[in-house]
């Protein structure tokens, strides 16, 4: 439908052009050419389609061969990239919400596949700041649920480093 409406327009604006041009040029004998030069010139785009449907193949076995879908592999890889940073990033702002300042937080996964299959998620607790009000409570277990609530993996797939 794009292709048709930008055809119309562009034999519009020939015709137009040419009652423009026909209107500020004077009468004369040179008017008659500049006339019949525009004339030609929308013949010549009303005619410049069936160039392309002539030279057409319409083929439908060649139409199925080439119309084939591949996976871009630099863009499955920047967007897996994405989505784990923004994962630990998620898990980070979560920890701390929940009162564990300081866990850095990295995921290990396949960023070349599409979909992305996390296999292991590894918590530091090198620099871990427990807030007062949660000290009491079992710090593995409460972590786990957290990174369990935004990454789909198993309990055993989550590490902790200290």
């Amino acid at each position: 439908m794009d292709a048709f409406s930008s055809y119309i327009l562009s034999i519009v604006g020939v015709i137009l052009l040419g009652v423009l041009i026909n209107l500020i040029l004077p009468e004369g004998s040179m008017s008659k050419y500049i006339q019949n030069i525009f004339a030609l010139i929308v013949v010549f785009v009303i005619v410049s389609p069936v160039s392309t449907l002539v030279n057409y193949n319409f083929d439908v076995g060649s139409i199925i061969e080439t119309s084939q879908v591949e996976i871009d592999q630099n863009f499955v890889y920047l967007v897996n990239s994405q989505t784990v940073n923004q994962l630990e990033f998620s898990i980070e702002n979560s920890l701390e919400q929940e009162g564990y300042l300081g866990v850095s937080v990295t995921i290990s996964a396949n960023i070349t596949t599409s979909p992305l299959k996390v296999e292991k998620v590894t918590l530091d607790l090198l620099n871990l700041v427990i807030n007062r009000e949660v000290q009491h409570i079992n710090k593995y277990s409460k972590m786990k649920e957290v990174v369990l609530e935004e990454v789909n993996i198993e309990e055993g797939k989550i590490v902790f480093y200290e």
